[in-house]
């Protein structure tokens, strides 16, 4: 493990080439109005000054950690007030991804262990990276009902609690790929598996063996649309229906119309190295079952979560547009968004 003590603003290790924005941690840990540098005469963060109401220059330090393939910053924050030697306002530690209420890495590692971890985190990512979940964003009971009536078959728990938390949100589910509604499930020819995704061009269809309806939380299975027919099988996709239903937030994340989002097509091997020192690799579980190393692998940086996609393409969501500028900036290339803004030069070369 490597460590990096600096004041409040961004430092390199020049060394391993590992970076943080320490203006994040910052933030994390104060939610203070815009950032005054102290004085050349101010205390060493080493002696704090006196505590007292969160007022006047503030003086920290922090620390960027790196072990592996995970990144934190621990940070310490003092203000002045009253008393010699008190301690600080605020420690903390922060990993890219975090706000003051959610911590996507954390909240992820729950998220994909059981059914009730997978609720809460789409929640906290609806939350904190698109809009609450509220009344209304998920089917009644009734629809549910009217599916299996029409159908002949048994909702599993699991998709009965998906439908009922996020169904109705097609900005969760249906940015690119289609979340079925409940009237257009159905039950596929050879009557092997129950239907609840498409593909977005009609390419592939996602669905849950009959067999496999009895349990809770069910494996996924997904199909190609072939030519030959008599080619397409239903083959592993997820061991658990919930696992799928986070893997479908994040990925549809990724299609947001905001202009928080963006795609490069070439990666690259310098692209690649950026992601893997400067950040956090999700513990998402390989997707499809099986498949090996690179396939699809998730990322968080500050305010930014990545899709990188058999070492070729990386897709980004941001929260902030500076946050998806930084990205454009440590990974040049050809991106799709960025080479179409509206005062980009290709775009006022349109205009012409």
């Amino acid at each position: 493990m490597r460590q990096i003590t600096a004041p409040f603003s961004r430092e390199e290790n020049g060394g391993g080439g590992e970076w943080a924005d320490i203006n994040a941690a910052r933030h994390f840990l104060t939610s203070a109005p815009p950032w005054r540098e102290p004085a050349a005469n101010a205390p060493e963060a080493s002696t704090p000054p006196n505590r007292g109401p969160p007022s006047g220059p503030r003086r920290g330090s922090a620390r960027l950690g790196v072990s592996g393939r995970r990144a934190w910053i621990s940070a310490r924050l003092w203000v002045p007030g009253d008393g010699p030697g008190s301690p600080p306002v605020r420690t903390g530690r922060y990993r890219p991804g975090m706000t003051h209420e959610f911590d996507l890495l954390r909240t992820l590692s729950t998220g994909i262990a059981d059914r009730t971890g997978a609720w809460d985190f789409i929640r906290g990512f609806a939350a904190h990276w698109a809009t609450p979940l509220g009344e209304g964003d998920g089917w009644g009971e009734a629809e549910l009902v009217a599916v299996e009536e029409r159908l002949g078959v048994r909702l599993p728990l699991a998709l009965r609690e998906a439908y009922q938390l996020f169904g109705r949100r097609r900005d969760l589910s249906s940015n690119h790929d289609v979340l079925l509604d409940p009237a257009q499930l159905y039950v596929d020819p050879a009557r092997e598996a129950l239907v609840f995704r498409h593909e977005n061009q009609g390419a592939a269809s996602w669905g849950i063996r009959l067999a496999d309806l009895d349990q809770d939380d069910p494996a996924v299975v997904i199909r190609a649309d072939l030519a030959d027919k008599s080619a397409e099988k239903w083959e592993s996709r997820l061991d658990r229906l919930s696992l799928t239903c986070v893997e479908i937030v994040l990925s549809e994340s990724l299609h947001a119309p905001e202009g928080l989002c963006d795609f490069l097509s070439d990666l690259g091997q310098d692209g690649i190295d950026v992601l893997e020192q400067g950040c956090t690799r999700l513990p998402f579980p390989a997707c499809p079952v099986g498949e090996e190393e690179p396939g699809v692998r998730w990322f968080l940086g500050t305010d930014v979560l990545l899709r990188n996609d058999d070492d070729e393409v990386l897709l980004v969501r941001a929260r902030t547009e500076s946050a998806l500028e930084r990205v454009r900036e440590l990974i040049p290339g050809d991106w799709l968004n960025d080479y179409w803004q509206a005062d980009s030069p290709a775009a006022r070369s349109c205009e012409q």
